[in-house]
């Protein structure tokens, strides 16, 4: 371990506590043993950081490194540039996970490397790591790791950091804020953001999470707060959707005849108006209450997964199917014959295929695309199988 050089004077941002990453398992042959890294984002099949995102006080993991003999707790730390381009692009003053890096304290201690990560809005963190770019990144540029998978110097890692930005979009990393980061050994004596507020821990960013049970129990912590960056988008794309539907079948009541078709493109597509109080092809027509309940507890499924998903395409995916499933739910709660068995509006009418409507092609969509996502490999931490 060596102190950073003195023309790159490192601010203290927080700490994570972390440990070891066992790398015999990867094809990169250009990393160490062993890593370590302030991501949640590296490959499944490994020990993961105990902490996601940054704690401002460090006294808030002296209890938690107390429970994991193999964790340390380490400073994370920033050049004052990199420091206040990170705060204007993800939310500027008003983010008080940044109260401890807009104090300029100089870090203190010994630097154990630095590592190019991306910023979520939660202070989550992906990890150069999560692309298994070590093999191109020494073929391409020559620079290697150290012993703990982090680079030597500042400049290396703004050279990796330059030279991601610059691949394909098939190979380019997140769409999200790119930095350097160093990974520091506190020195015992520095507490800085101890004496921030007495409101310091529920100010952090930083969240403790508890390992998964040997039998495969659940986390201490729910993990609902892992996905809070993405749950805005599929909240908004579900809003949108369902307006889409409700709209469009108010435009229908309100247009169309019962049972009257209104060719569209020649008899290819119709609109056609119907109420079907079952499924599709008018199945289950004596058992509205049914799938008036199966799709309350659909919509339940498919929130409780959109709280875990860090992926967008997930989120949008997910976001679509419950806008769909709302959408024919709020037909079966409000409309005739009595709420919980009203009938869905039908609109839209294909050859040799049941009358449909938005809330059906929403649905259909979103099962593409979690075909296509699952397929991919792509899991709703936005991480793949393979990483």
């Amino acid at each position: 371990m060596t102190a950073h050089p003195s023309e790159h004077v490192l601010v203290l941002g927080g700490y994570v506590l972390t440990r070891p990453a066992e790398t015999s398992s990867w094809a990169e042959s250009s990393l160490p043993p062993q890593i370590i890294t302030i991501s949640g984002c590296i490959k499944d099949d490994l020990p993961r950081p105990l902490t996601w995102g940054w704690f401002q006080c460090r006294h808030e993991l002296d209890v938690a490194e107390g429970d994991w003999s193999q964790s340390d707790v380490v400073a994370v730390a920033m050049t004052p540039a990199d420091a206040e381009a990170l705060i204007g692009e993800m939310g500027g003053p008003e983010m008080s996970c940044f109260d401890l890096l807009r104090t300029a304290t100089p870090a203190s201690g010994d630097v154990i490397g630095y590592e190019v990560v991306g910023a979520e809005v939660t202070l989550d963190f992906h990890s150069w790591h999560c692309h298994a770019y070590a093999d191109d990144v020494v073929r391409d540029l020559g620079i290697g790791v150290n012993e703990l998978g982090l680079f030597a110097t500042y400049e290396d890692a703004v050279s990796v950091l330059e030279w991601m930005l610059a691949l394909p979009s098939d190979e380019a990393p997140e769409s999200v804020p790119w930095t350097v980061v160093a990974l520091v050994h506190p020195s015992t004596d520095q507490s800085p953001g101890d004496g921030l507020t007495s409101e310091c821990a529920s100010r952090s960013c930083g969240r403790l999470l508890g390992e998964m049970q040997e039998s495969g129990g659940a986390s201490l912590i729910d993990a609902t707060t892992q996905g809070k960056s993405r749950f805005w988008l599929f909240a908004l794309i579900a809003l949108v959707s369902l307006a889409a539907d409700q709209l469009t079948k108010a435009w229908a009541l309100a247009h169309l005849t019962d049972g009257q078709p209104r060719p569209i493109i020649g008899t290819f597509l119709q609109f056609y108006l119907t109420f079907n109080p079952g499924a599709a092809f008018s199945t289950g027509t004596k058992f509205t209450w049914v799938f008036t309940s199966l799709a309350i507890i659909a919509t339940f499924v498919v929130m409780r997964y959109a709280a875990t998903a860090r992926s967008r395409a997930w989120a949008v995916s997910l976001g679509l199917l419950l806008g769909g499933i709302t959408g024919n739910l709020t037909d079966r709660l409000t409309r005739p014959p009595e709420f919980f068995k009203g009938h869905v509006v039908d609109f839209l009418m294909l050859p040799h295929w049941p009358v449909f409507n938005v809330a059906d092609m929403l649905i259909d969509t979103a099962a593409v695309l979690i075909v296509v996502l699952s397929f991919k490999g792509i899991k709703l931490d936005g991480t793949t199988s393979d990483e």
